[in-house]
């Protein structure tokens, strides 16, 4: 081979892997990986695939709908989620939210939108007052098109993400929105909202619960630690949904969408497995 082709050959498969690098998507592994160690609630939505189903409108309602502060936001940031997130990672601390955002975000507008509300930056970490004195929200990059923000006391607390390289600690479920809530979460006031944890403290004795939405339903996984728990769980979960059904009922009123999805569960027990879903209806 003539040393011009060769090099050539080299300079294209440098760029070739370049490329790859920057431009492929960034999965929920790699936003798994900038969380600290540790276990709680965590909430996943691939909101490209969402977009490219039409869901993400059927979801959201029409942007004419949005409230006005999120419009301002939008405004001066230059950020609105309907066009530039491509997903997010949750997670549900009792008295602190890490959120790690993939997306196109504008970290100079994002700055100076923080000192205009009170807030402050050093270098590229940012924070400002949420809605509470111990709701401080914080951000800063964490890697290539990825944004770290946690709301927490400590104004500082988006430096926790930073360089951070953890393992996912559980098998990824498949499908564009999921959640995994570790057993110990399982409990009432475990961290998650009223709505979920009113459901899923049904299933407090399970190894883990994971929640896998598609466009047409959400699937229900739970291993337990034998197949009698695991039949009782089920038992608990059909009567908290028969509850909830008969209280709609009752309501003789058009039920919201998640409380009639939610009434709608089916669930069995399959081997040391609680197994479930929720047809969705849009």
């Amino acid at each position: 081979m003539k040393p011009k082709i060769y090099c050539s050959l080299i300079a294209a498969l440098i760029l070739a892997a370049a490329g790859w690098y920057l431009f492929r998507p960034v999965t929920a592994a790699d936003l798994l990986k900038t969380l600290p160690p540790g276990e709680a609630p965590t909430l996943y939505v691939n909101v490209n695939a969402l977009r490219a189903g039409g869901l993400l409108e059927k979801i959201a309602g029409p942007a004419a709908l949005e409230d006005p502060e999120y419009k301002r936001f939008v405004a001066a940031t230059g950020f609105d989620y309907r066009q530039h997130l491509d997903a997010v990672l949750i997670r549900i601390h009792p008295n602190e939210t890490f959120i790690v955002a993939a997306g196109s975000f504008d970290l100079d507008r994002l700055a100076v939108y923080a000192k205009a509300n009170g807030g402050r930056c050093a270098g590229e970490l940012c924070a400002m007052q949420g809605s509470g004195a111990d709701k401080q929200i914080s951000w800063t990059p964490v890697r290539r098109r990825v944004l770290g923000l946690v709301v927490s006391a400590d104004p500082m607390a988006a430096a926790l993400l930073a360089g951070n390289s953890t393992p996912a600690a559980f098998r990824l479920p498949a499908g564009p929105a999921w959640l995994h809530v570790p057993g110990p979460a399982l409990k009432p006031g475990g961290g998650l909202p009223p709505g979920f944890s009113a459901l899923l403290s049904a299933l407090d004795g399970a190894t883990y619960a994971q929640l896998s939405a598609s466009g047409t339903e959400i699937v229900l996984e739970a291993p337990c630690d034998s197949q009698e728990t695991a039949a009782k769980l089920a038992d608990r979960l059909k009567e908290t949904t028969r509850t909830l059904r008969n209280l709609l009922a009752r309501e003789k009123a058009e039920a919201n969408p998640l409380a009639a999805t939610l009434a709608g569960g089916e669930f069995h027990a399959a081997a040391a497995s609680v197994r479930g879903r929720w047809l969705l209806k849009w």
